[in-house]
């Protein structure tokens, strides 16, 4: 028997990561992870509701608030990995010309909010 196969969806946009960096900087409770008296469990999930519908309404992909959030995690993690590049290759010696791409403003702004 053969594995169903993955469907591969829309691209996510640069107008919706836009908005969703922008939302998390609004809601910087969001990324903290840590939950209070003020910050419930359930207010995190009407948030991510919030921004799922936001970003559905944008033209481009369209994903429930779990993959919208999972989009969040890759970025994040997208960033720090190039960001972790660049700062090696600044290091390197040989006088010769520094190799590494810089961060675009969006990573830039991803990177001051984690």
């Amino acid at each position: 028997m053969n594995p169903p196969k993955k469907f591969k969806g829309k691209s996510v946009t640069f107008e919706q990561k836009q908005t969703l960096v922008s939302f998390k900087q609004e809601h910087p409770e969001l990324h903290k992870g840590k939950f209070s008296p003020s910050f419930t469990s359930k207010h995190s999930k009407d948030l991510w509701t919030q921004i799922s519908n936001e970003l559905n309404s944008i033209v481009g992909a369209t994903k429930d608030p779990s993959k919208w959030k999972k989009c969040w995690i890759d970025l994040k993690s997208n960033t720090k990995s190039k960001s972790a590049e660049i700062k090696k290759n600044s290091g390197k010696t040989g006088g010769g010309m520094n190799e590494s791409e810089e961060l675009e403003d969006l990573e830039n702004q991803i990177l001051v909010i984690i």
